[in-house]
């Protein structure tokens, strides 16, 4: 994906490159020129991006119930009612607001982990809410999937208020 966005880019300073040095664009020189150089800086975008990514993912994908300590992470613990409470309702409200679900377990741990699709703008946030039977509360921890720290707070405690507004039942 980061080729076809790179690719005119790379073309249009090949381009540039050529008419200020006052040489005409060879054509059959600059296209696949043009498209290794986008090919190569997309591979070098998406390993940056995958060694960033690589251990939330991992975390989102295991059965782990202790967030690890991710930059920006906000956790908050809700109260909820035993007498109607259920987890699976939890899993389906979060669904229903465009999360994916990547780890639910409902049986023993009593987990549920999601996150917000990726864009070229963002890279979302993840997410996990693990309910404590004998307390009676659900522990809600949410972290930017990017590690920019001015972009954190903006982020995270937007998604934070939404899923407990969900957990709670008010959205």
């Amino acid at each position: 994906m980061y080729a076809a966005l790179l690719f005119p880019l790379a073309l249009l300073i090949l381009m540039l490159m050529d008419a200020l040095m006052g040489t005409p664009t060879n054509w059959l020189r600059a296209v696949p020129e043009a498209a290794l150089e986008s090919l190569g800086c997309s591979f070098v975008l998406y390993a940056i991006t995958y060694s960033f990514l690589k251990p939330r993912l991992k975390f989102l994908t295991s059965g782990e119930r202790e967030v690890p300590a991710f930059g920006g992470s906000q956790a908050k613990v809700i109260p909820v009612g035993a007498a109607n409470f259920s987890f699976e309702v939890i899993k389906y409200r979060i669904r229903e607001q465009r999360y994916i679900i990547t780890y639910y377990d409902d049986v023993e741990q009593y987990i549920v982990k999601f996150r917000s699709r990726f864009g070229l703008r963002s890279w979302g946030i993840g997410g996990c809410a693990v309910y404590d039977a004998v307390a009676g509360t659900v522990t809600l921890t949410c972290f930017p999937m990017s590690d920019w720290p001015e972009r954190n707070a903006r982020i995270t405690q937007p998604a934070l208020d939404k899923v407990e507004a969900l957990i709670r039942g008010k959205e």
